[in-house]
């Protein structure tokens, strides 16, 4: 993307560099994630990066990033505040466990019957905390370029309101988890022009959904698009290492 082009989205601190981040899901045990977190933290360069850990080695992640740019969030979080509900976390002990924001609306969530209502719920619990929140949109099925599902989604969700560190990340459901498909770039492209069209150019807005090596600095240059949210294409310190490079042009 010629220079110019990328300058009309940098203009603000929110998206002053390119946003780097992955969800790990239930995927990685804690030697895994912490060895993936030390990683990343070793990296801090200024660049925007963030992991989704799984709620057990939040405290340890936290402490492994401390003093780096590298920001630690977590899968989500109660739609209460704190009270008899067997299971659940609250967004006020996320917050004080030192996490910086809560993932909201995964796709893998919305399979499990959790609503826009419940999400809307936990970004407004999680903004109590003082937490930032990482809003994620998507659909059930690849159709055509209309993007007002997804504008519908983030205006039930967040209010259609981001505030500065929060992130909005777009991911098709269908292109989510081991069976995903790749979405085409062009079909990428469409949404998230029309996205960043109805938001503005200071929304974080980055695309997720089999996210890999092979398309992630396309993705990433895309006009609408602040930067990539990495599944398993990045769940290793070489793996990270592999898509970083190709974001930042740094390897072909």
């Amino acid at each position: 993307m010629p220079t110019t082009e990328r300058s009309k989205l940098v203009c603000n601190p929110l998206v002053d560099s390119l946003w780097i981040g992955s969800n790990l899901k239930m995927a990685l045990g804690r030697g895994e994630t912490l060895r993936l977190v030390q990683h990343v933290a070793g990296l801090d360069d200024g660049a925007q990066r963030a992991l989704v850990v799984s709620m057990p080695f939040l405290g340890e992640s936290v402490a492994a990033a401390q003093g780096s740019g590298l920001r630690i969030g977590v899968q989500g979080c109660s739609t209460h505040d704190r009270g008899a509900y067997t299971g659940e976390v609250a967004a006020q002990d996320v917050a004080s466990m030192g996490a910086d924001f809560v993932m909201v609306g995964h796709a893998e969530r919305v399979a499990l019957g959790e609503s826009l209502e419940s999400f809307a719920h936990q970004v407004q619990r999680a903004r109590e905390a003082h937490l930032k929140v990482l809003v994620c949109v998507g659909e059930e099925a690849q159709g055509d370029h209309d993007s007002d599902d997804l504008i519908t989604q983030v205006r039930l969700i967040a209010g259609g309101q981001f505030r500065h560190g929060d992130v909005l990340a777009y991911e098709p459901y269908w292109a989510i988890g081991e069976a995903g498909r790749e979405a085409p770039v062009d079909y990428i492209d469409a949404r998230m022009t029309r996205v960043r069209s109805a938001l503005g150019e200071d929304v974080t807005l980055v695309y997720g959904g089999s996210v890999n090596e092979g398309n992630c600095a396309q993705i990433a240059s895309l006009d609408g698009a602040s930067g990539v949210f990495v599944g398993r294409a990045a769940w290793s310190p070489a793996k990270w290492s592999g898509i970083e490079a190709r974001v930042r042009g740094e390897s072909q």
